[in-house]
């Protein structure tokens, strides 16, 4: 089995951060649903490959999302990790993002660096 930490950033406008982390201590923790949303889409789908751990960390106006995938291929759980991460941002994005937003053609918004972090072998 192959285990794969990956990691991926994602910048959102000042107040729609805001008011992400408004909702960390509540009942509608919006970091909470969407990786509840993406674990259950991936449980619903026959893959060798597992999500252990999604976790988020906010600095200034970028949220860092942490992945752990185990598969039983390289290829598979690389893969796997990638879309886990990108889904979660994408998620997110949805979950916050209001019209006014994209009418803006100032506000700073983008999905970065999915990068691998680790990987190892059981």
């Amino acid at each position: 089995m192959v285990k794969i930490t990956s990691q991926g950033t994602m910048v959102l406008p000042f107040q729609r951060l805001q008011e992400l982390l408004k909702t960390v201590n509540t009942d509608n923790n919006k970091f909470h649903t969407a990786r509840d949303t993406v674990t259950d889409n991936m449980a619903n789908k026959n893959w060798e490959t597992t999500i252990g751990s999604i976790d988020f960390e906010v600095s200034g106006n970028r949220v860092t999302v942490t992945c752990d995938t185990t598969g039983k291929s390289v290829k598979g759980a690389f893969k796997r990790s990638f879309d886990v991460v990108y889904e979660v941002m994408s998620e997110l994005l949805e979950l916050t993002l209001r019209d006014k937003d994209i009418e803006n053609e100032d506000t700073l918004m983008a999905i970065r660096d999915i990068t691998v972090v680790s990987v190892s072998e059981d």
